[in-house]
C-alpha cells in the first residue's frame, strides 16, 4: 500500500531512515503470544519441518523467527517465551521515492520554482543558487511538483483542487450506486461518510508527516479515513498550524511511502 507523507527540511533521506524496516535497532526481547506459539506448534504438526521437534518450544520459534532472530537466540522468563530481534517496531515503511504517485502533488505560484523532477538531489537539499537543479515557471503558468521550498507553494489552490477533486469523487459515486453499480476501491475510501464527511476529510494534508526526523501521523494511511470526524479535523489543523510556523526558505518534500 503506498501512502503520502511529506519531509520538512533537508536530508530527507536521514529523516526517514529510522522509520524504514531495514533499519535495525538494539537487540530486544519480543515476547510470543500462547496463540502465536500454539499456531507455530500446530503448523509444524501438520507440515512437518526436519530436525524441528514441534513440542520443542524453542526449536519451534527458532525456526518460526528464523528471518528476524537476533544472535541471542529464544528464552524464558516469568512472562513467557520470547525471541531476540533486532526488528524495528516502529517502522512505517519498506520503501519510498520521492514524489512517486505524488509527484504533482505540491502546485508551484506563478513564477515559483521547484526541483526537477528528473533530478537525482533528493537526499538532501538542493542547492538554490544551483539553477540547473531548478525548473521555473513559465509566466502565467503553474508547475506541479514534489519538492520545493515553502515559498513557492500555493497552499490555497492546492486547497482548491483536493475541494474540486473530493466533489467529483462524491457525485461520481453517488452515479454509480443510483446505477446499480460499485467500485470496490471507490466504495471503501467512500462509503459510510456523508457528503459533509467526506469533504471534510479529503484535503491536500498527508497521512504523515516528518518534522527533524520525527514522525506524526493522523492514525489510517489515508487510503480511507479509519478516524473520527474529532481526529480528522484535529490532523487537519495540525499540519496547517505546523506549516504556517515555517520559515519560507524551509524545503517541503513528497514521499510516496510504500507499507
Amino acid at each position: 500500500m503506498h501512502f503520502l507523507a511529506i519531509a520538512i527540511g533537508p536530508h530527507v533521506q536521514r529523516q526517514l531512515a529510522f522509520w524504514g524496516t531495514r533499519t535495525r535497532l538494539t537487540p530486544y526481547r519480543k515476547y510470543v503470544t500462547a496463540d502465536e506459539l500454539e499456531h507455530h506448534q500446530s503448523y509444524v504438526r501438520r507440515f512437518p519441518v526436519d530436525g524441528v521437534d514441534p513440542d520443542d518450544i524453542a526449536a519451534v520459534l527458532r525456526w518460526a523467527e528464523a528471518e528476524s532472530l537476533a544472535s541471542e537466540g529464544v528464552g524464558q522468563d516469568e512472562q513467557g517465551w520470547y525471541f531476540w530481534t533486532t526488528e524495528n517496531w516502529k517502522a512505517r515503511w519498506d520503501y519510498w521515492t520521492v514524489g512517486g504517485r505524488w509527484s504533482q502533488h505540491l502546485i508551484i505560484r506563478e513564477g515559483g520554482v521547484a526541483v526537477r523532477a528528473d533530478d537525482e538531489f533528493y537526499m538532501g537539499a538542493p542547492d538554490p543558487q544551483r539553477t540547473e537543479l531548478w525548473e521555473q515557471a513559465p509566466t502565467s503558468e503553474r508547475l506541479h511538483a514534489a519538492q520545493t521550498l515553502k515559498r513557492h507553494i500555493d497552499f490555497d489552490a492546492m486547497q482548491r483542487r483536493a475541494e474540486e477533486s473530493a466533489e467529483q469523487q462524491w457525485n461520481g459515486y453517488q452515479a454509480e450506486l443510483r446505477e446499480g453499480r460499485r467500485d470496490s476501491l471507490m466504495d471503501r475510501h467512500i462509503n459510510g461518510f456523508t457528503r459533509e464527511q467526506y469533504l471534510a476529510r479529503t484535503t491536500w494534508h498527508p497521512a504523515y508527516l516528518v518534522i527533524d526526523g520525527l514522525w506524526h501521523e493522523r492514525g489510517d494511511l489515508g487510503l480511507r479515513a479509519d478516524v473520527s470526524d474529532e481526529r480528522a479535523a484535529e490532523w487537519t489543523a495540525f499540519v496547517t498550524d505546523q506549516f504556517a510556523r515555517l520559515p519560507d526558505d524551509t524545503l517541503i518534500t513528497c514521499i510516496d511511502c510504500h507499507t
